[in-house]
């Protein structure tokens, strides 16, 4: 499969998409996610198809306010949107 491809190109392929997958992982707490969990999708999957589930799943620390649908904290007492009181 990389018959004629250099080793030293094919390292170097190996340490880009490495750190792809490590760029995932550093963004993924300040999106509410897991780090590790970032950089195990990337690396079984792929760096972008990491980077789009990081950015484009809501945050596990949050959920919707069933009145208004903004996102709030799960432990959230009360809608900081609108001031319903939650369960």
């Amino acid at each position: 499969m990389f018959d004629g491809i250099p080793p030293e190109q094919l390292y170097g392929l190996a340490a880009f998409y490495l750190l792809l997958c490590g760029i995932v992982a550093l963004i993924a707490p300040s999106r509410g996610k897991s780090a590790i969990n970032g950089f195990l999708i990337s690396l079984l999957l792929s760096p972008l198809i990491g980077f789009l589930v990081v950015v484009l799943l809501p945050p596990e620390n949050q959920r919707k306010c069933p009145d208004c649908g903004e996102m709030i904290r799960k432990d959230a007492k009360l809608c900081r949107f609108c001031q319903r009181e939650l369960a």
